[in-house]
């Protein structure tokens, strides 16, 4: 009799210790459920924050990629199409061409007419290299570059010319410009035909010789 009993004790033990494995699984995946769900949703968050930062990064690349006051290239990307350019036409042997044009401004130009002048100074720029592959940059504070890709030196200094021009008309287009408070503009033009011998600054070299030549002489 007394093992019959202790039979039914120990399948009753059996479904005890069965259902007490059950709870104690059930309870570990609520646990984990409760555990995760949590988590899931600082997941949720950080691919909100991610998605944040792309679209801030996206809406500041213009004012990586651009001078903010002239809305023309900076000199980060001037360095960096000259290399792409330079590589190149030294595979194609085709000529490069560089100006750099150098504005002073009088004493009595304040920054807010020194900025207006240059951001109509740009928008000239930009409408004489209509080609593709030319490219107008702010090189330095009163410098402007103009890349010239397959342009001989003729061409270069026929739109060397033509900026000049350009320059002039902005000058009659501002009345507050005078004689004592008006602005000089000097211009340097070099080509080169690339070569692995050289550097990109090679090119820049020939033309701040060049600027420097023509202030010398008065010519401008």
């Amino acid at each position: 009799m007394s093992g019959k009993i202790q039979f039914k004790y120990l399948k009753e033990y059996k479904i005890l210790v069965q259902v007490q494995r059950k709870l104690i699984s059930y309870d570990h995946k609520q646990a984990l459920i409760q555990y995760h769900q949590p988590l899931g949703k600082k997941m949720d968050e950080h691919r909100q924050l991610i998605n944040d930062l792309v679209s801030s990064n996206q809406s500041l690349q213009p004012v990586m990629i651009f001078d903010p006051v002239t809305q023309i290239a900076h000199r980060k990307t001037f360095d960096e199409y000259l290399n792409i350019q330079w590589k190149q036409l030294d595979k194609e042997q085709s000529p490069l061409s560089l100006l750099l044009c150098n504005f002073d401004f009088s004493l009595q130009i304040d920054n807010t007419l020194q900025d207006k002048i240059l951001q109509q100074v740009a928008q000239v720029t930009k409408s004489i290299t209509k080609r593709s592959g030319d490219f107008v940059a702010r090189y330095e504070n009163y410098k402007f570059a103009i890349i010239l890709p397959k342009t001989d030196s003729q061409g270069a200094i026929y739109l060397g010319k033509l900026m000049r021009e350009q320059v002039e008309q902005v000058k009659l287009n501002n009345p507050e410009l005078t004689d004592g408070k008006n602005f000089s503009l000097s211009i340097g033009v070099a080509t080169i035909v690339p070569s692995k011998k050289m550097i990109p600054q090679s090119l820049i070299d020939l033309v701040e010789q060049a600027i420097y030549k023509s202030k010398l002489s008065g010519k401008g």
